[in-house]
């Protein structure tokens, strides 16, 4: 009797030590992006809704990016959709877009590799060749940072 309550105490024990080692599911985090805010004097972007998979990206391998949103300004055929990640990576728009049109676009996009612990993910609509920049709509991630 007192070897069987020892076995059950024994196995009990490993029972509880295997449980604790496994590692606790982390919380699984999304790369949450938000409006754009630029110094006193530059408009308002419109925000940009950026959704991104897999997310978090990979580096080194492409993340799909659907961008849409609503937009209150004029997009003209010198407007790109620019993504941080890449220095040309969307084509410059064909047509303009008129005030008040909802963008929906799906984009896949090169991920850098590697990445820091802390980096920012930029989606815009406008252009950024000219000083000051000239964006209309936008939306900024950071990743990594508390």
């Amino acid at each position: 009797m007192m070897n069987r309550n020892f076995i059950f105490v024994f196995v009990l024990l490993v029972m509880l030590s295997i449980v604790n080692a496994i590692p606790h599911q982390l919380h699984k985090r999304t790369t949450d992006f938000r409006e754009c805010t630029f110094p006193p004097g530059y408009p308002t972007p419109d925000l940009l809704t950026v959704t991104i998979s897999p997310d978090p990206v990979v580096p080194g391998k492409n993340d799909n990016f659907t961008v849409n949103g609503k937009l209150t300004q004029l997009i003209t055929s010198s407007d790109r959709l620019n993504f941080v990640f890449s220095t040309d990576n969307g084509g410059p728009f064909t047509t303009q877009i008129p005030t008040g049109t909802t963008v929906n676009v799906t984009v896949d996009v090169p991920v850098p590799s590697p990445l820091p612990s802390i980096y920012g993910i930029a989606v815009s609509i406008g252009d950024l060749s000219v000083q000051p920049l000239n964006v209309k709509a936008c939306a900024l991630a950071v990743v990594g940072g508390q």
